[in-house]
């Protein structure tokens, strides 16, 4: 289960790095330097320091890099300062459904706070998240892991318990070095070809990812369900009632509510089978907790003695018990 979903800002919430590359392609020209596309567009993604570094190295001179940035400064400012930005499709939904369940949402930027929250207010996405981070209040930006990492440790929430949605090869970069799990949310520039980076899944939209983001922050863990299990029992004081016999003997009856449910027909009413399915399996955790038992390791252990007991060779398509074989 995940707990924890973080956003980038540009180009993943609002429609800003066409933009933003259209800027870096106008400031070129006016400083007539003739920047290839494939060039221009590692900028995207990167925080101040980090473009500032690009640039010097795309342009050569410390001043003209100086130069190029102010230009393009002006002209992408300017837009905005004419046009609002558009949000992303997807967005408003995906952030509603995930602050629903419970889950903390949070964006993390390498825009400087003053440009990122005028942007956000501007679209009313501001108030949608619980926590937001900025290029200008850590060290270093993406690919760097600072902002992320800074993410988890204020909100005091492991990395195994966050997952990140990304659109550029720096962002889905600085996930992998915090070690995070990340989503890569295609935007206009394609990073498939990329052999460096990791994600779980691509996808062309948040709309198109949401279903699967969901998947992933509902799916609980085994310890996750025995901790979920032990809360709800702690809630209701129910402990006293559950020693091992006790729980034994409800595994049983249970099994029986189960088999009624085919005592007149091989068609069962599979909601039906599902509930007691459940109930079983609930109180078998709770035996294998009471003793201090790992349900994952007591299955695993087990089916290993199944098969020195039951070896294909001599079982296959055979009911016979293993003493039989």
């Amino acid at each position: 289960m995940k707990k924890l979903v973080i956003f980038d800002m540009d180009g993943l919430l609002i429609d800003t790095e066409r933009i933003h590359d259209w800027s870096w392609e106008e400031a070129f020209k006016r400083s007539n330097l003739d920047i290839p596309t494939s060039e221009r567009q590692t900028l995207m993604g990167l925080g101040h320091s980090h473009y500032m570094n690009q640039i010097r190295k795309l342009v050569g001179d410390d001043e003209l890099a100086d130069d190029v940035r102010n230009i393009q400064r002006e002209i992408y400012h300017g837009y905005f300062r004419e046009n609002k930005p558009d949000i992303k499709a997807g967005v408003v939904e995906l952030l509603l459904e995930l602050r629903a369940k419970g889950v903390v949402t949070a964006v993390a930027t390498s825009t400087r706070q003053a440009s990122a929250e005028a942007y956000l207010r501007s679209v009313e996405l501001y108030d949608l998240f619980d926590y937001r981070i900025y290029g200008d209040l850590v060290v270093e930006t993406k690919p760097n892991p600072a902002l992320y990492n800074k993410v988890v440790s204020d909100l005091n929430i492991s990395k195994e318990n966050a997952l990140i949605l990304e659109d550029s090869y720096h962002g889905v970069k600085a996930a992998n070095n915090a070690g995070i799990d990340v989503i890569w949310v295609k935007d206009f520039v394609d990073i498939s070809n990329r052999n460096d980076i990791s994600y779980l899944h691509s996808f062309d939209s948040l709309v198109e990812a949401r279903e699967t983001i969901m998947e992933i922050v509902d799916n609980y863990d085994m310890k996750e369900i025995v901790e979920l299990i032990r809360a709800f029992i702690k809630e209701r004081d129910w402990d006293q009632f559950h020693s091992p016999v006790n729980l034994a003997k409800s595994i049983s009856i249970e099994a029986a509510e189960l088999l009624e449910c085919y005592q007149w027909s091989d068609d069962a009413d599979v909601e039906k089978v599902k509930d007691e399915l459940a109930d079983i399996m609930i109180y078998a955790l709770q035996l294998t907790d009471k003793y201090g038992l790992d349900i994952e390791t007591v299955i695993i252990e087990k089916m290993r003695k199944n098969a020195l007991k039951y070896e294909v060779s001599k079982a296959k398509g055979n009911s016979k018990k293993y003493t039989e074989l």
